[in-house]
């Protein structure tokens, strides 16, 4: 009997295994998929990053290179050199303005917007300032540009190195944040996604364990319980019978063929002693009825008793007797027709059982191709994610490339920057050779005055003397004469030369001050391009830390494609089952097929037809399970960790 209170039936219980499934896989996807989008949009913007950081370095390298090209104009010795340096100058300018351009549309931020204004406005108070100085030093007005060069211009161009410097630092403090938020983003990738398979395999396997129970075991029972009737084991018991799914009402239709069967035993048994009952006491009716009545009424008795038997052996059991006989045999025929109708009718109930049996096996059958459709719906959303990872690690690869790209030519800028710091160095020690020169000269020079003024007292003690002799020393006092001024003229040359080299001094000893100081500023600018450098190799590293991070998504995701397979296998195994179970039935069928009792034959077909349903649904679940295999091959990530 069924209960009031209805439990989950097969169809209910294999359409909600199925969501549940999907719904477990589609979370996990999307919680894939969104996390990947979050580090591809970090991770997009790291080739901006890069540019905008090479850009930035030089902006700072023309920045220094155009302050040590204006104290190089400036103290520059012909005017040929002055304008060579002036237009060099002006180039680098143009570089900065150039580049100056390509940043400003990059400034986000309130705080960049910040320093990238003071970095303009230091930039044009610069410029102003350049402006001035070289117009004195065109002019002429040597000390008014000297007072300019070492006071505002050198202020203003630390001030502008400052600003660039600072712009620098900003935007590689934010390119390092951006990479170490796209690494938290990855870490919390892998750790969500590794929790949502674990929790999908665990429910897969309750859901798996709770369909054998409910659903393999019992058809197995069922099915064993079904032969032992059929070898005549009345008393086997019927299992299930407490179920109020569509087993349960297998098994009640079973323990109603059960008890039809027991009841038709009974009454044939029953029937056999009447039969024995009215045997003896037609014996002794015959005995007492003459001889011809007993031969006619035998006669009649047999003829028309055999024919019903014979169709009963027939398997007719629509066939009656209809003659009537003898008041003393009249209740033989009855009973032979009651036993045939009883017996039609147990065969009816048999058919319409396995009837029964074959449409819910159909039913399981096309809930299991169901299953297989939407089990191959999944496959195609998995390698929709596989191509989207794929693309993805495109891109990663790319930022990669970028990243090596900037680094060699952050190397190669350092390594141009290290080879004027070498020709920086030859000149210092170039001008401490001639300003050691111009020492030895000026002492040289001192020894000849030195010279000349002695020569300059000889010559007027000999005039003295010459003019004590008389006529006798004239000749000698002219001699005196021209030697004294010799002496004089050697002297003013020695003293011009000593002027000229005194300022030639000064100026070689302000030529190895601004050469000093181009070379730290050289060496300032190789230190920074090494951090950078160093900055630049980072990202790098974070890029292939992401490239494993893709790879161990694109493991789970195959993971989960053999998890979809393995859902397909179970789909085939209950068509299986439900094949099984079908043709048992039309066994059944079959075998109560061998009467004839009206629309039996029909139903016999019926049970034929639901059995080649339920093996053209195991065939499609099977190939299902084949396109699976196939799918799942192609939803591996096209990369490797080398990558």
């Amino acid at each position: 009997m069924r209960s009031g209170s209805r439990t989950l039936n097969l169809k209910a219980l294999t359409v909600a295994t199925f969501f549940s499934l999907f719904l477990l896989s589609a979370g996990v996807a999307g919680f894939a998929i969104t996390r990947l989008h979050e580090i591809n949009k970090v991770t997009g913007a790291f080739p901006d990053e890069i540019r905008t950081i090479a850009l930035l370095t030089r902006l700072d390298e023309n920045a220094q290179l155009l302050r040590a090209t204006d104290l190089l104009a400036h103290a520059a010795k012909s005017a040929s050199e002055r304008e060579h340096d002036v237009d060099e100058a002006r180039r680098i300018s143009e570089a900065l303005s150039a580049g100056w351009s390509a940043y400003a549309p990059t400034v986000h931020g309130a705080e960049e917007e910040r320093l990238a204004h003071s970095f303009h406005e230091s930039w044009q108070q610069f410029l102003a300032i350049q402006g001035e100085a070289t117009a004195f030093d065109r002019a002429g007005e040597t000390a008014i540009a000297d007072r300019v060069f070492t006071q505002d211009f050198q202020a203003a161009g630390e001030a502008f190195a400052r600003d660039v410097a600072a712009v620098l630092a900003y935007r590689v403090e934010m390119g390092t944040s951006r990479a170490a938020m796209a690494k938290t983003a990855g870490v919390e990738s892998i750790y969500g996604v590794i929790g949502a398979l674990i929790l999908t395999a665990l429910i897969s396997i309750v859901i798996t364990i709770m369909a054998i129970r409910r659903i393999s075991l019992p058809i197995v029972s069922m099915s064993q319980t079904m032969l032992r009737l059929a070898d005549g084991a009345l008393e086997t018991p019927i299992p299930c019978l407490h179920r109020t799914d569509e087993i349960g009402s297998m098994a009640q239709a079973m323990d109603t063929l059960k008890r039809n069967a027991i009841a038709s035993r009974a009454a044939e048994v029953q029937h056999r002693e009447e039969l024995d009952r009215r045997k003896q006491a037609e014996e002794r009716s015959r005995i007492e009825a003459a001889e011809q009545a007993a031969a006619q009424a035998a006669e009649l008795i047999v003829g028309s008793l055999g024919d019903g038997l014979a169709s009963l052996a027939a398997g007719d059991l629509g066939r009656m007797v209809s003659i009537v006989l003898p008041d003393a045999y009249e209740p033989l025929r009855r009973n032979l027709n009651d036993t045939t109708a009883a017996l039609g009718r147990t065969m009816s109930d048999l058919i319409n059982s396995a009837g029964s049996v074959s449409s819910r096996a159909r039913e399981m059958a096309q809930s299991a191709s169901e299953l297989s459709q939407r089990t191959e719906r999944q496959a195609a959303s998995l390698e929709e994610t596989s191509a989207a990872l794929s693309q993805m690690l495109d891109g990663v690869k790319s930022t990669a490339q970028g990243s090596f790209a900037a680094m060699k030519l952050v190397d190669q800028v350092r390594g141009e920057s290290e080879q004027s710091g070498v020709v920086v160095g030859d000149a210092i020690a170039a001008m401490g050779r001639i300003e050691n020169s111009s020492r030895q000269v000026s002492t040289i020079t001192g020894l000849i005055d030195e010279i000349a003024f002695q020569t300059n007292l000889l010559a007027l003690n000999a005039g003295v003397e010459a003019a004590r002799a008389g006529d006798a020393g004239r000749g000698f006092a002219v001699v005196a004469s021209e030697v004294r001024s010799l002496a004089q003229r050697s002297a003013e040359a020695a003293k011009e030369i000593k002027a000229l080299i005194s300022e030639s001094s000064g100026e070689v000893k302000n030529g190895v001050d601004l050469v000093v100081r181009a070379g730290a500023a050289l060496t300032t600018i190789r230190n920074q391009l090494t951090s950078v450098s160093e900055i630049v190799n980072s990202i790098s590293a974070g890029t292939r830390d992401q490239t494993t991070t893709l790879n161990e998504i694109s493991i789970a995701v195959a993971e989960m494609d053999r998890m979809t397979q393995s859902n397909a296998a179970m789909a085939e195994e209950s068509a299986a089952a439900s094949e099984d179970l079908a043709m048992q039935a039309s066994a059944l069928t079959d075998l109560a097929g061998t009467f004839r009792i009206g629309s039996g034959v029909a139903q016999g077909r019926v049970g034929a037809r639901d059995l080649e349903h339920i093996s053209g649904s195991r065939g499609r679940t099977a190939s299902f399970g084949a396109r699976t295999s196939v799918n799942a091959r192609a939803v591996v990530l096209p990369f490797s960790s080398k990558d």
